[in-house]
């Protein structure tokens, strides 16, 4: 052979050499990346779950506040239905006291008084309703919220899967 086929010989040897390691190193590095992207699919497998519980929890929260709002309401018809006895008792006795004149003012105005202190209670609970269905509104934007960036979470989860 020929110096210079001995030297071509040596060079394609070395060339197979370095590719070699090259080759080693690209294994390697696959292998590591590999196991990062498990460790990050499994990172993110576990922010999803927790984002689940957080919306179950958030669900069972408008759950019990639709709840108040249920209990809530139905004191306040109650109230209204009372309010309305009270004001035909009181406009009943307001009527006996001009035909009879037995009655006392005193006694009209305390039913007065007690009509009024009902109406005001029915217009508190009317407002406390309307403060619950505002929270009730505002959960409902969280939980949406929650909902849409574990969906993300969970595409980002599926891509890296893939």
């Amino acid at each position: 052979l020929t110096q210079r086929e001995k030297e071509i010989g040596n060079e394609t040897t070395k060339l197979r050499q370095k590719l070699e390691v090259m080759q080693a190193n690209a294994n390697t590095m696959a292998q590591e990346y590999e196991t990062k992207v498990e460790s990050d699919l499994e990172a993110y497998k576990r922010k999803c779950s927790v984002y689940r519980e957080q919306l179950l929890q958030k669900e069972k929260e408008n759950a019990k506040v639709e709840q108040a709002l249920y209990n809530e309401r139905k004191k306040v018809l109650s109230l209204e239905h009372e309010n309305e006895t009270l004001i035909n008792v009181a406009e009943e006795k307001v009527g006996n006291v001009m035909t009879s004149e037995r009655v006392k003012s005193s006694e009209l105005k305390r039913y007065k008084d007690q009509c009024e202190k009902y109406r005001n209670e029915s217009a508190k609970m009317e407002q406390t309703l309307y403060n619950e269905r505002k929270r009730v509104s505002a959960l409902e934007s969280e939980n949406e919220m929650l909902l849409n960036v574990a969906e993300e979470r969970v595409g980002n989860v599926m891509t890296l899967e893939k």
